[in-house]
């Protein structure tokens, strides 16, 4: 199966992919509910069953890589430094796992001109890690990243006045630009590792990106991290070789990345590392040159490098469906890229439901 190793619970070999979908539309309708503590306690409401009680064991897949006429000495860390991380902050956000130790934690790329999606993030999906006050204590931990090297003034001042409000910015010393993926995301990866550096695993989300926290965390829980140690989950790419392009925005030169395909990784908009992977890709990073194409780096190329195991579980969301947004509201994916219209309507439709029997 292009290089794969199928794992699946229970066995059963005839099973392929199109098979493990159907079988996860089934075992996973009943993960239809994100927590609603805020909205339950406001309107008097008391779920009258456990939503995920009963879901079975999750199915998915090794990713291997078919290296065939690719130079493996390539991927290896060099024996000193030759990558600089800039880890000085304007706006560290160092106290967000400071209070109490979280278990997981969230990092969103975020952007300047960006607040009011924030503040929809706050308000919906990540709504129970926050109290009150705004402050943190759960063990889910959230905050969002920016580069400050190139930003106004202005700009600058309305972060720090955000930062003041809510407590989860963090403003870093490098140009916030595209082509600078890469070297953000080895950024808030260092930072994770270095403030937060108990966690269970770190959840990477883009803003568009709307995700079932509760279904998410019952996942996690349920995949074999005591065998990996260092692992990355998401939703593979590509079912082949995951081509580099050479034009337009996703242009990688060949003087920087000289081979035609990367190694397998998981789509960027939301995908997992867990606690020790961080540490291990913190550490590495000044050992290896940032490659462009953040997804492609971190799951892919660094993955490969380290060793670091990667699993590909069809639940975190796939652009290409086009049935995306009726998977997420059944459940069956625990994220999902849409527009701030849809988001609103799945909020509101997850403020609504309540359990059904099984």
């Amino acid at each position: 199966m292009n290089g794969y190793n199928f794992r699946i619970q229970p066995s059963n070999p005839s099973h392929n992919r199109q098979s493990r979908h159907v079988v996860e539309q089934n075992f996973m309708e009943i993960m239809r509910f994100p927590s609603l503590k805020k909205f339950n306690e406001s309107f008097g409401v008391r779920l009258p069953c456990h939503p995920l009680e009963n879901i079975t064991k999750p199915y998915y897949l090794y990713i291997k890589d078919n290296m065939t006429g690719i130079d493996k000495t390539f991927f290896k860390l060099n024996d000193s430094k030759i990558t600089e991380i800039p880890m000085d902050f304007s706006t560290s956000g160092r106290h967000i796992c400071s209070w109490t130790v979280p278990r997981i934690f969230f990092a969103v790329l975020s952007v300047a001109n960006a607040s009011a999606s924030r503040l929809e993030i706050r308000e919906t999906w990540a709504s129970e890690f926050y109290t009150e006050s705004w402050r943190q204590l759960s063990q889910r931990r959230i905050a969002f990243f920016f580069g400050g090297a190139g930003l106004s003034s202005a700009q600058l001042r309305s972060l720090q006045d955000e930062s003041a409000r809510f407590g989860d910015i963090v403003v870093g010393d490098f140009n916030d630009t595209y082509d600078n993926l890469s070297l953000k995301m080895a950024v808030v990866i260092s930072w994770v590792a270095q403030y937060c550096p108990n966690i269970e695993a770190m959840v990477k989300i883009d803003m568009d990106t709307f995700v079932n926290v509760d279904a998410l965390l019952h996942l996690l829980k349920e995949l074999p991290k005591d065998t990996h140690k260092n692992y990355v989950y998401g939703n593979r790419y590509n079912n082949d070789q995951a081509p580099v392009m050479r034009t337009g925005v996703w242009s990688v030169p060949k003087t920087i990345y000289p081979f035609e395909f990367f190694p397998q990784y998981v789509y960027g908009h939301s995908y997992v590392i867990s606690g020790s992977a961080v540490k291990l890709l913190s550490k590495s990073f000044p050992y290896f040159p940032i490659i462009p194409n953040e997804d492609a780096f971190v799951t892919g190329i660094m993955s490969l490098v380290l060793n670091i195991t990667r699993l590909d579980i069809s639940a975190f969301g796939d652009l290409t469906k086009e049935d995306a947004v009726l998977t997420f509201d059944r459940g069956i994916d625990v994220t999902v890229v849409m527009k701030k219209a849809k988001r609103e309507v799945v909020w509101s439709t997850f403020k609504r439901k309540k359990c059904k029997s099984v």
